[in-house]
């Protein structure tokens, strides 16, 4: 990734707000010799909170009457650190009453998409957007496109679910058209070879989609093709976390660098973006405040310390939302990239609240084996069934083998040994309070949905 350019980019895009607006060109105090730099950004926040603030205020009968009923209003706003004085809004507010957070009439939304999460227990969550609202998110796009792929213009082959306008795969295919490549959407095809067809065919030098789902593509192709020759300069994964053993299996066949994409449907599709250095996000800051809090108490904790992720968003018009806590754990990196961005980073993001299963004294989250199980090369998925029975707990892995020939006991045993050594079961293995059991079948999951469930408890 062209180290710099998101900020370059959103250094154009407050310079361009500003020449505009006289009111953020005498907040901003920039002149023409100024430099992009955190204070800027921060100032440019900081303003964008007080608008938001203002603008939901006026227009949300939601957000009317919350900060109404906790005595907050936009004045108090001196930096952005002042936005934890602001009560925060929960997935629930929108279940409860989404029309009450619309700022315009339904007549100009462009686009309602409802969705259940983890957190919902099947209940529907409604996200509205006008037709601002999603070329801002085709141009957030954009600007990561061009910083994936850097001076280079080609076909970007997006294996998203498509079909939907307005959905994630047309947003992108939007905002890779913008900056003079050619979109590709192929879609979550189950048969990962016709997707190899299609590289082959069109010539495709970038590759977008579900992580595991890519690891699927790439561990069965890489079977039967030389990889690295089919010239993949970069592959973009996003929807769910790239475990470190995953990144090296696609730098391994595909010789190319790796990018990871991180977004929610409640902000768009489109909240950071990884860079060459593999850590984290760096976030959109001109368009989304972030923060962490303790997912008990709601209070905000320090860069460096691991909590709920709370983010704000500052350019909605049809739907803004304040403080939304999206159930992601993760930790905002103090340190600054070596990359050179002055934006923030919040880590890789493997866990939510809510979706572990405990057992004595330790929780099991859907990627806690992940880094020992994709380390072995001939697993290509697993799903986790934990038994419990009294005071002990049997472990169930059923592992899928990129070929059926691998599933062999020697497999099996190493498997087992990688599962024992993991040291939130190794003392409970010891003790025999823990039992693992390996078992292999065939097609967990053709890596086409989001996030399936690796972890269920029995």
């Amino acid at each position: 990734m062209n180290p710099n350019y998101l900020d370059q980019w959103i250094w154009e895009q407050i310079k361009k707000e500003a020449s505009n607006d006289s009111d953020l060109q005498h907040f901003l105090r920039i002149n023409a010799e100024e430099k992009f730099s955190r204070d800027i950004l921060e100032r440019f926040q900081t303003f964008k909170l007080r608008q938001i603030v203002d603008y939901a205020t006026k227009k949300s009968p939601f957000y009317r009457e919350l900060f109404s009923k906790y005595y907050v209003r936009s004045s108090l706003l001196r930096t952005p650190a002042d936005l934890h004085l602001f009560p925060l809004t929960e997935s629930k507010d929108i279940i409860r009453d989404p029309y009450s957070f619309l700022c315009v009439p339904m007549g100009e939304i462009s686009r309602i998409i409802s969705l259940s999460t983890s957190g919902t227990t099947g209940e529907k969550k409604r996200v509205f957007f006008t037709q601002n609202d999603f070329r801002r998110i085709v141009d957030l796009l954009a600007a990561n496109a061009k910083a994936v792929l850097s001076k280079k213009q080609g076909k970007v082959q997006i294996m998203l679910p498509g079909g939907t306008i307005m959905g994630h795969a047309d947003a992108l295919a939007r905002g890779v058209e913008k900056v003079g490549s050619t979109a590709i959407v192929t879609g979550a095809e189950p048969d990962v070879m016709k997707q190899v067809e299609t590289i082959a065919k069109h010539g495709s030098i970038a590759l977008v989609g579900y992580t595991f789902y890519l690891n699927r593509l790439t561990r069965l192709a890489g079977e039967s093709y030389q990889l690295n020759q089919m010239g993949i300069k970069a592959i973009v994964t996003t929807g769910e976390p790239v475990p470190i053993a995953v990144r090296r299996t696609f730098e391994t066949h595909w010789k190319a660098k790796v990018f990871s994409h991180y977004s929610s449907t409640e902000m768009g599709f489109n909240t950071g973006m990884g860079c060459k250095s593999g850590i984290g996000y760096h976030i959109h800051e001109a368009d989304y405040l972030v923060e962490v809090v303790d997912p008990d108490t709601g209070q905000p904790l320090a860069e460096g310390e691991e909590g709920e992720l709370v983010l704000t968003t500052l350019e909605r018009e049809g739907m803004p939302l304040i403080r939304y806590k999206t159930g992601d754990l993760c930790r905002i990196l103090p340190q600054k990239c070596i990359c050179g961005s002055n934006l923030k980073r919040i880590d890789m993001i493997k866990r939510r609240i809510g979706t572990g299963i405990k057992f004595g004294t330790g929780v099991l989250h859907s990627s806690t084996f992940d880094e020992n199980l994709f380390s072995i090369p001939m697993v290509l998925d697993y799903q986790l069934e934990v038994v419990k029975e009294s005071d002990r707990v049997t472990l169930i892995f059923l592992v899928e083998t990129v070929d059926p020939r691998y599933a062999t006991g020697s497999i099996l045993k190493k498997i087992e040994e990688v599962i024992k050594q993991h040291p939130l079961i190794h003392e409970g293995f010891l003790e025999n309070k823990i039992s693992v059991e390996v078992k292999f079948v065939s097609n967990i999951n053709d890596g086409a949905t989001l996030s399936h469930k690796r972890v269920s408890d029995l």
